[in-house]
């Protein structure tokens, strides 16, 4: 497989500290690591994590601490890239929503397709493909079909 520079969705950072997923997606990660592919997250996916992060369990949210959510974030940072959000992703994301007729909170979804536009990134790795299937250029990877799929 060629390399890829892949985006992480916020299901997987939030993955990484639900006590149910967390081994199913580390293993993802480690194997696309293995494969020599890139990984990062944006500004966003940092922001939607600290929102689930610190929501009550009764609110679909993980209950965390500040302080656990912050290290938590701080953990994801030094294992994956950050690329920052330019000024040109609004505009991206502008003719997205227009074009792609996006409404509702898929609205999330075309900002993350748009940043992937701007940064030219290949992949993301979510358990939501079925929200990027509308954006053409995206590779989706779904972290439980990269674990038990042969190298």
């Amino acid at each position: 497989m060629e390399h890829m520079k892949i985006l992480l969705d916020t299901n997987v950072i939030v993955g990484l500290s639900e006590k149910g997923r967390r081994q199913m997606v580390a293993q993802a990660i480690e194997k696309i690591h293995a494969q020599g592919h890139d990984m990062f997250v944006v500004p966003q996916v940092i922001y939607e994590f600290w929102v689930v992060a610190t929501r009550p369990a009764r609110e679909h949210g993980l209950e965390l601490s500040t302080e656990r959510a912050g290290q938590a974030i701080q953990n994801a940072l030094q294992v994956f890239g950050l690329l920052h959000d330019p000024a040109e992703i609004y505009n991206t994301w502008f003719d997205l929503v227009k074009d792609k007729k996006v409404a509702g909170k898929q609205a999330h979804d075309a900002r993350l397709a748009a940043a992937m536009a701007v940064h030219r990134l290949d992949a993301i790795l979510t358990q939501n493909g079925r929200d990027f299937r509308r954006f053409s250029g995206i590779t989706i990877i779904d972290p439980g079909h990269t674990v038990h799929a042969g190298s």
